[in-house]
């Protein structure tokens, strides 16, 4: 339109520049974006209190384990990498291979160990040493 009311608002009284929105629209949108918020906050739950406690220990538990893993498969390589490039250096035939195969396997156990005794002492130093207990003789089905 050629008047200079473009964008004009039915309830405004004068021309608008294109673009800006009137305090009117401006709090209808506030309120339909709280209220959205509102809904989607109720369709979400309620946000857990923590982020400790058990899936804190469950998360805790899984990365010790990956890291046991990834230790052990690593010691495991590393000797077999060493044997394969000392055999063909030396010409030794399948022997150094398997030695090494053998001495990274003796290490990736002696490294899963040593993860598990730290992951222990990790453990027992959060919670007190009270991770379980025993039942009672009489309640055990044996």
């Amino acid at each position: 339109m050629p008047d200079g009311t473009e964008g004009a608002d039915a309830t405004d009284n004068g021309p608008r520049t294109p673009g800006t929105i009137s305090p009117k629209d401006r709090e209808k949108f506030r309120q339909r974006a709280a209220d959205l918020n509102r809904r989607i906050g109720s369709a979400r739950g309620p946000e857990p209190e923590e982020r400790g406690g058990r899936a804190a220990a469950n998360s805790r538990a899984m990365s010790y384990g990956f890291r046991m893993v990834a230790d052990f498969v690593a010691a495991i390589m590393v000797g077999g990498i060493i044997g394969y490039f000392g055999d063909y250096l030396f010409g030794t035939g399948p022997w150094l291979l398997i030695f090494f195969l053998v001495l990274g396997f003796i290490a990736g156990v002696r490294n899963v160990m040593q993860s598990y005794y730290r992951m222990q002492a990790d453990m027992t130093a959060a919670t007190g040493g009270d991770i379980g207990r025993d039942l009672p003789p009489e309640t055990r089905d044996d």
